[in-house]
């Protein structure tokens, strides 16, 4: 951490050119003496650190003390210069991850995975909102579905699914839903009704959980305005409940508790207010050696403080746990020793070379959450998914099959597969479930249903 001195010392190097009628000692007078001088020192410190908000917080404060002030004014466009072009690189990622989404969307519907690509075009339009590609392959699709429900060779499997899916592209997940489903039960063995009727619940579950996360993230941003500080942070619990790494949440909750502490006469001062900010600031950048001495200092001058507590437990798990790898991921061969699945612990021997997408897809969205505009990442993950989803759906139907031929310990064992590589495979458990109970009744010498 810069000493108050060196920061002095750089920000005459820095602004001489601003004050060229002031001599050094005085101007070292009025940086000790004058809040004016101080808060612009500290911008100027926060910029060469790289805090650029918390730099603009602190030129916008000296300009409100002093409207004239010529060094906070340049400090001030330098900082929203340098915001402006990270906000020109953020927006590049952003398109390259819509047009990356938007071309596996159309790679899926090669495959008549139409669901799938509804997804993907979503995925393009939510990055880059009204993103022409995907927006003209959601009316085709649209187009395309109106047409099916008017044909005049009428098809009542392929009529339910054109319905669902004009339900599906107005994200209406639940009316989908309730159509594909309904149609499914039904038609238990018409894989693109499956697929597309838990794709249509997935997404009515994470829509109801976002729904929930952005009533409580208002609560807590009105609670702390209004000054009510104890209910906001209480709100942000809530939100980190359902979402453990958010970065609002987590610098909202510091604050509320800080603010909450200094109401009630905890003792709260200035610099405990500027080490938090730094810090927060440190974290959100992942500078994570640099955000660790803040909170350590944090926590030390105040203990009353649990947000700095917190971020220090949090920033040694970061340190300490390892960088995904995908070569290190794929090259375990663990699946070939036998893991217990989720039907009563028994032992499941996993074919040579499957990989473990349930640790692999653990690190990634946990790679993604410290870098969410990491396109590499997100592409892996996409890939990662798709692979689970067709190598379940691959071993569901083998299970299938060798039921369907008598064979009900074999289709045991895939469907038992099935549920270590993808434990909420809801079609495999209900497979499972049942052959189990036919067996347990053969056993018996009953009659099966």
């Amino acid at each position: 951490m810069r000493s108050p001195k060196s920061s002095t010392i750089l920000f005459w190097v820095f602004w001489i050119p601003t004050f060229v009628g002031m001599t050094a000692g005085l101007a070292f007078a009025q940086i000790q003496q004058n809040p004016e001088e101080k808060a612009l020192a500290s911008g100027f410190a926060a910029y060469m650190d790289g805090l650029d908000k918390q730099a603009l917080s602190y030129f916008e404060e000296v300009i409100r003390i002093n409207p004239k002030s010529k060094a906070a004014q340049r400090g001030l466009e330098k900082v929203k210069i340098r915001l402006k072009n990270k906000d020109a690189i953020e927006k590049t990622k952003a398109h390259q991850l819509a047009r990356a989404k938007y071309k596996e969307g159309v790679q899926l519907l090669r495959t008549k995975d139409t669901v799938a690509a509804i997804d993907a075009f979503h995925g393009a339009i939510d990055a880059t909102p009204h993103y022409a590609p995907a927006e003209r392959q959601i009316r085709r699709i649209k187009a395309q579905m109106s047409k099916a429900l008017k044909s005049k060779k009428f098809n009542l499997s392929g009529w339910a699914f054109a319905r669902g899916v004009l339900a599906y592209l107005e994200r209406d997940w639940a009316k989908a839903y309730r159509i594909w489903s309904e149609r499914h039960e039904i038609e238990p063995g018409t894989v693109a009704l499956a697929n597309a009727t838990v794709r249509a619940e997935n997404n009515f579950k994470t829509m109801m959980i976002s729904e929930q996360e952005d009533f409580f993230r208002r609560g807590a941003r009105a609670y702390y305005e209004q000054g009510y500080y104890l209910q906001a942070k209480h709100s942000w619990d809530k939100v980190l409940a359902l979402r453990t790494e958010d970065q609002e949440a987590m610098e909202g909750k510091a604050r509320a508790e800080e603010a909450y502490l200094a109401a009630i006469g905890k003792g709260r001062d200035a610099e405990v207010h500027d080490l938090l900010e730094q810090g927060l600031e440190q974290y959100a950048s992942q500078n994570w050696s640099k955000a660790l001495e803040v909170f350590q200092v944090l926590a030390q001058k105040d203990p009353n403080l649990t947000a700095a507590q917190e971020y220090i437990a949090k920033i040694r798990q970061t340190i300490a746990s390892n960088q995904y790898s995908p070569v290190a991921a794929r090259s375990d061969d663990g699946w070939r020793r036998e893991r217990p699945s989720n039907q009563g612990g028994e032992a499941v021997r996993m074919p040579s070379g499957t990989e473990n997408y349930v640790e692999s897809l653990k690190e990634l969205e946990s790679q993604l959450k410290r870098d969410p505009t990491n396109i590499r990442i997100q592409q892996e993950l996409d890939r990662m998914k798709k692979a689970q989803e067709e190598e379940c759906e691959r071993i569901y139907k083998d299970g299938l099959i060798a039921y369907s031929q008598g064979n009900r310990a074999l289709a045991i064992d895939k469907w038992k597969q099935v549920l270590i590589l993808k434990p909420d495979h809801a079609k495999a458990e209900a497979a499972l479930r049942k052959a189990k109970a036919e067996e347990e009744r053969s056993v018996k010498g009953e009659e099966p249903e």
